[in-house]
Order: structure tokens, then C-alpha cells, then sequence
């Protein structure tokens, strides 16, 4: 005798609806709770139990072949899928409370409606009546992460919550702020640490960190014994004390480089005046001829020429620009010399010495000027008592000779015997008296 036994069929059972409960069978096989599928013997008839939990009613069903006295009873002839719909009983509604937490902002509304609470403010708070699930689904603004969760009885998703509201709840949404990545590179001959304002680099051990987008942080770079202070790239701007100031607004990357100190000196030569300056800072020759800079550094100077003063030659450059710039690389000891010299006068021509340049004309005329004017007057006498005048007023220099002068005819000399007869001749006429 053969005898041939059929396959054994599956019944999956589903629980459902506000409220809660549990789903057995008989014959034995479902537990739901744990286990919501089992297989039967073909053509096994199955009866299936709900029990709700406190606060809700008994289940109602749905995929039975009957249901009698509220048991679900289904013949295994094939796989079958039953549903169990635990409802809340009518009772008094419990408080459920969200709190939002975390440096980010984000919304948070429930289904039923009731929650609807964005950063703290809004209804954060809504009571439900009993048994009633409640999903909470959760949003982060522009500029924050992903809502986490904490007090839920399930997460359906990554931005829900499920709540039965059997009793008070409290859950709380945690947004926070998106976080950028800085990095921080060292680099250059010599050594240092990098510290960050706000706290989280530390380089040396931690150089890179995230940081909430939007942040300004502040990186400041300690040299070590024997370097330089820190010079800086990738940074939005560099204070006068030093510090790399830098907004996070997606990654960031900054490089402090650290050099081992050396020394540059300028010496200035020559007849005339002149000044120097560098590039970077540092140089300002004038009052400082001497300044550190990283060894293996490259320093640009500039010199500038006092008027009358030729440009400037220099020596000890690695190399002179077009436009006369000297590029220096910085050892642990490096001397330049800027020499500046006069400008070169025109030599005087050769032959006999020119003749000094006459004076300013005054502005009356010369003596040489009135003696000609003089001499245009009519009649001698006129011609001479203009020289006279002419010489007592400006002098008889300008080399001009004085002309000759006429001289007064003499008048006749009367011997003494004359005069004696004279004197004789007007006695006798006086009356004779001697």
C-alpha cells in the first residue's frame, strides 16, 4: 500500500489598526506576537484567537472562511492570509510631548494632526486619545542633519516615529547642524602647532575637524624653537596678530608653513640717498635694515632713489628684475648692498672760461646807458651837467671812462708892478694922500 501525504500549506496572520493585541491558533503554530506564520497540514481546520491589550478592543477580522464568536476559523486547503484590527477603546486621552533638541533646527508634525513644532516653538504638545498610534515625522531645516529619535516605539523610516498613545509619551527629535570638514596642512622647513577658536584643531595630533557650516574659526599657528612665525594659505583673511580666519562653508583646506629662522640684512652704499623696502614685510631701510624671514624664503626688495639720485645698483641678489627689483633667497645669514650714487654732472667745456654773466639789469639804467642818453642832448654845457649828474647818481663803475673835461682858461696875471701902479692911481685921485 502507497500512501501519499499532502504538501502542508502556509497561514501568515497580520496585526493591525490604533489599538494592540496578540493572535494564537489551534491546533498550536501561531503566536503573534513572535511568530505570524506557520504551516498546517493540508485540509487542517484552523481556529484563530485575539486577545487585545489594556486599552483596546477586541480584534475584528478580516480573511477567515468564518467568524464565530470572534474566532477566526479558516480550512488550510491552501496558503492563506488572515488580518487582525485592534482598535483603542473610548477612554481619556493621553499627552504626548515632543521636545526638539541639538544646535540644528527642524519641523516635526504628527499624523493625526495635532504636533506640528519647528525649532522649540509651535505646538510641541497634543493630547490623542488612548490607544491612538501617532506618527511623528520629522524635517531638518536648510543647514542641519537628519532628525535622530529617542522615546519612539518603532521608526518606520529614518525621519518617523510611531507612538501608541496607551499611555503619556514623550519623544524627542535631535536636529543638528551640518557639519564641514577643515583641514589643516603644515608645512615648510621648521615646525609648529595649529590651535582652532572654536575648540576641535589641535595640530599637532588632530589637524582636521567638522565644524557647523557657517562657523568663523580662528587658527593660530605657534612656531617652534628655531622657526619663524606661521605664514598662511586658503585662509578668508589673516589678522594683524597672525591668526588664519576662515568661514566653513563646505570643506576647507589651510596650510600653515613653518620656516626655519634665518636673517636678512640690507647695507646701503654710496654719495647719495636712498631707502629700501620688502616683500613680504620686514625690510624698511630707513629705520630697519634687518629683519627674519624663513630660510630658504624668497624676499623681494625695492629700491627707492632720493631725487638726484641715480637708481640704485645692487650686489648679492640671486637675481635683478627688468625693472630693477633684486629677488633674494633668505640663507641663516644673507647681506644685500643697495649702493646709490649722485647723478653724474655735465663735464664744462674746454677753451678759455666764460665770461661771468652781467648782473640783472636794474631797474633804472646803468651809468654807460645815462652817459649815452647824455650825449644826445644839445649844447655841451646840457651834455656835461647830465655826465655830472649821471656819475653822482650811479658811480663811475661799469669801466666807463670819465670823458675829458674842458678845461677854464686861465685868467691873466697882473705883475706886482701893475697892481702897485693901480693902487697909486686911485690914491691920487682920493687926494692924494699916501
Amino acid at each position: 500500500t502507497a500512501t501519499f501525504e499532502a504538501e502542508p500549506r502556509t497561514l501568515k496572520v497580520k496585526t493591525e489598526g490604533g489599538g494592540s493585541g496578540t493572535v494564537s491558533s489551534l491546533p498550536a503554530g501561531i503566536d503573534c506576537g513572535p511568530t505570524c506564520e506557520a504551516s498546517f497540514a493540508a485540509g487542517t481546520p484552523v481556529k484563530l484567537t485575539g486577545a487585545p491589550n489594556a486599552g483596546s478592543k477586541a480584534p475584528t477580522w478580516s480573511g477567515c472562511d468564518t467568524v464565530t464568536a470572534g474566532v477566526c476559523e479558516v480550512t488550510m486547503n491552501a496558503a492563506k492570509e488572515v488580518t487582525a484590527t485592534f482598535e483603542p477603546e473610548a477612554g481619556a486621552p493621553n499627552q504626548l510631548v515632543v521636545l526638539e533638541a541639538g544646535d540644528g533646527v527642524g519641523t516635526v508634525t504628527s499624523t493625526p494632526a495635532g504636533i506640528a513644532c519647528h525649532g522649540g516653538g509651535g505646538s510641541c504638545e497634543e493630547p490623542f486619545p488612548a490607544g491612538t498610534p501617532v506618527v511623528l515625522e520629522g524635517i531638518p531645516d536648510s543647514g542641519s542633519e537628519p532628525v535622530t529619535w529617542e522615546g519612539c516605539d518603532s521608526e518606520p523610516s529614518p525621519t518617523e516615529c510611531k507612538v501608541t498613545m496607551s499611555a503619556a509619551k514623550t519623544v524627542t527629535a535631535t536636529f543638528e547642524p551640518t557639519r564641514r570638514q577643515l583641514t589643516v596642512e603644515r608645512a615648510g622647513t621648521g615646525s609648529g602647532g595649529v590651535v582652532s577658536d572654536p575648540a576641535g584643531i589641535d595640530c599637532g595630533a588632530t589637524c582636521a575637524f567638522g565644524f557647523a557650516e557657517g562657523t568663523l574659526v580662528k587658527l593660530t599657528g605657534t612656531p617652534d624653537a628655531g622657526s619663524g612665525a606661521a605664514r598662511w594659505s586658503g585662509c578668508d583673511a589673516v589678522t594683524a596678530a597672525g591668526q588664519c580666519e576662515v568661514t566653513v562653508a563646505g570643506a576647507r583646506r589651510v596650510v600653515a608653513t613653518f620656516s626655519l629662522q634665518g636673517r636678512l640684512s640690507v647695507a646701503k652704499l654710496g654719495g647719495a640717498r636712498g631707502s629700501v623696502s620688502s616683500a613680504p614685510a620686514g625690510i624698511s631701510c630707513g629705520g630697519t635694515c634687518q629683519a627674519p624671514f624663513g630660510i630658504g624664503e624668497t624676499v623681494t626688495l625695492t629700491a627707492f632713489s632720493a631725487p638726484g639720485a641715480r637708481p640704485a645698483t645692487w650686489s648679492g641678489c640671486q637675481a635683478v628684475t627688468n625693472s630693477n627689483l633684486c629677488v633674494v633667497l633668505v640663507g641663516a645669514a644673507t647681506t644685500v648692498t643697495a649702493t646709490f650714487e649722485p647723478t653724474v654732472q655735465a663735464p664744462p667745456p674746454s677753451g678759455p672760461a666764460p665770461a661771468e654773466e652781467a648782473p640783472a639789469k636794474k631797474k633804472k639804467p646803468k651809468l654807460q646807458e645815462a652817459l649815452a642818453r647824455c650825449k644826445t642832448l644839445k649844447g655841451k654845457a646840457k651834455q656835461q651837467k647830465c655826465e655830472r649828474k649821471a656819475r653822482a647818481r650811479y658811480g663811475a663803475g661799469s669801466g666807463a671812462k670819465k670823458p675829458a673835461t674842458a678845461k677854464k682858461p686861465k685868467k691873466a696875471v697882473k705883475s706886482k708892478r701893475a697892481k702897485k701902479s693901480k693902487v697909486r692911481a686911485r690914491h691920487g685921485q682920493n687926494g692924494g694922500h699916501g
